[in-house]
């Protein structure tokens, strides 16, 4: 007889079964630390990725490049809380209450029921991401 007590979980899945990649060299960081300090040092996604085109390597056509496939509203929510709760003044209650909040705004948004759609439902990888004013900060 079969015990339906006690659920069989299976392995999670490795890096590279999860990405189709090996995970990135932990040296990349120290080879490419002065780039990463001028790009992501910016005040804004669009400053950002205007950095990143800047740089001259392979490092920073590739993180452009997946930076510009993500959801436009949820870069920029992501950058502004970034310097929000690494402010001094934030404490780590604070910033996890923040996140909180905003998580479960953007469950309600529709960039959240496309990112299913394309990459659960249809997994046809191409969502199309809502269009993002940065004059509507």
């Amino acid at each position: 007889t079969e015990n339906k007590e006690f659920k069989t979980y299976t392995t999670p899945p490795s890096f590279p079964q999860r990405y189709g990649a090996a995970p990135p060299d932990p040296t990349h960081l120290e080879h490419n630390f002065d780039a990463i300090q001028r790009c992501f040092g910016a005040g804004s996604v669009a400053e950002v990725l205007e950095g990143l085109a800047a740089e001259d390597s392979e490092w920073a056509r590739r993180t452009e490049a997946r930076i510009r496939d993500m959801a436009p509203l949820a870069l920029h929510l992501t950058f502004r809380l970034l310097r929000q709760s690494g402010a001094a003044s934030s404490t780590l209650e604070e910033a996890l209450r923040t996140e909180w909040r905003l998580a479960r705004r953007c469950f309600a948004l529709p960039d959240f029921f496309e990112a299913v759609r394309a990459l659960v439902v249809d997994k046809d990888g191409s969502p199309q991401w809502a269009p993002f004013n940065d004059s509507e900060q």
